[in-house]
């Protein structure tokens, strides 16, 4: 509500637990639950159905915030409306609020509040004036359906759907109504209406599960919120609806850690992409390189044996007679030219393994990490 956080609710329900306890009561859930309803309709602007939730909680356990909480629906009713007669019951409020021995900062805006008010209702023009009193209605039947869930909404004996807490006039006698809300598995509730009373229900909605699917590299490991689930591929696993720490670890390849929302009900999917680490790319480039320095290798010991056989050939046909200077210097070339293949091939080799044997070295030594 205007002016106060998150810690209201809290306040409010401990404010009633120790009001029950001074009475030696246990606390009531349907005080509580028609708290809940009022705030939420205070929250979406429904103001009559928060004044009538606040009154009924009230009355059964009352409490200065609570009217603090009545006050403020009043005022907003005014605002809204021009109801004269809101003003009037605002003031009243608010007066009983300030004159109560509460303390908090609620105190200093009901006075605000208040003064503000008092100044509208002086004026001649300001308003309409206040009708004359109109004798005592009969009490209604009336009943209030009320959820914790969010955007909840309540279709009554199959009437259209209207957001929650639902409050209706009705007959006496057995009412349905189904409670449906984003995320939650829908609800019918059976309710006896009693004839001149205020009856209050509560849905609890079950919330419908929540599932993430992670998929990524086979074998990389899993975290989830700090604990280990398992290898790739895995599952969908079922999740509780909000956010989760995910961490994706693999030999070779950086961590790969992220922040993932779930909706209640949602169904997520996540595809973590793992960036190979340093030494993984110099195991890449290195394998490139030996077969660069294979295929020079292999290159080098075809021009070796061409070269030995022709010198081979040469020997041959001088066994069967002389040869000739031009044969002469053909040897003598072919077996210069086998000789530095034969360096070049030894060479190309032992380069050639040493890249090997470093590759896989870097290989070895990157999956023990």
């Amino acid at each position: 509500m205007s002016g106060r956080g998150s810690w209201r609710p809290a306040l409010i329900a401990m404010m009633l637990l120790l009001e029950s306890v001074a009475r030696a009561q246990a606390p009531d859930a349907t005080t509580k639950r028609l708290f809940s309803a009022g705030r939420q309709a205070f929250d979406a602007g429904r103001y009559d159905v928060a004044i009538k939730a606040f009154e009924a909680a009230y009355a059964r356990a009352p409490s200065d915030l609570l009217v603090y909480d009545l006050a403020e629906a009043y005022h907003r009713k005014f605002v809204a409306d021009g109801d004269r007669a809101a003003l009037d019951k605002a003031i009243e409020l608010f007066r009983r609020f300030v004159a109560s021995p509460f303390r908090g900062r609620e105190r200093a805006l009901a006075g605000e509040s208040l003064n503000q008010l008092l100044l509208l209702a002086a004026r001649p023009s300001g308003t309409a004036p206040a009708p004359a009193p109109a004798e005592a209605a009969a009490p209604k039947t009336e009943i209030m359906i009320a959820t914790d869930a969010d955007n909840a909404e309540v279709a009554l004996d199959d009437r259209p759907a209207t957001p929650a807490p639902l409050l209706e006039v009705v007959t006496p006698g057995e009412h349905r109504a189904r409670v449906t809300a984003p995320g939650y598995k829908p609800a019918e509730l059976r309710l006896l209406a009693v004839e001149g009373r205020f009856v209050v229900s509560d849905a609890r909605l079950v919330p419908l599960p929540s599932v993430l699917d992670v998929t990524g590299r086979k074998g990389a490991a899993l975290e989830l919120d700090g604990a280990v689930v398992g290898a790739l591929p895995l599952p969908t696993l079922p999740v509780d609806a909000g956010s989760h720490r995910l961490e994706l670890r693999l030999a070779g390849f950086e961590p790969w850690r992220s922040q993932v929302e779930v909706g209640r009900g949602a169904h997520v999917r996540v595809e973590p992409r793992l960036a190979p680490t340093a030494r993984r790319r110099a195991v890449k480039w290195v394998g490139v390189a030996a077969a660069a320095v294979g295929l020079a290798a292999i290159a080098s010991g075809v021009v070796w044996g061409v070269s030995d056989g022709e010198a081979t050939s040469i020997l041959r046909r001088q066994e069967e007679g002389p040869i000739s200077p031009a044969d002469l210097e053909a040897y003598k070339s072919a077996r210069a030219t086998r000789d530095q293949a034969l360096i070049g091939t030894s060479v190309t080799l032992a380069v050639g393994g040493g890249l090997m044997l470093t590759s896989l070295g870097l290989y070895l030594f990157d999956r023990a990490r």
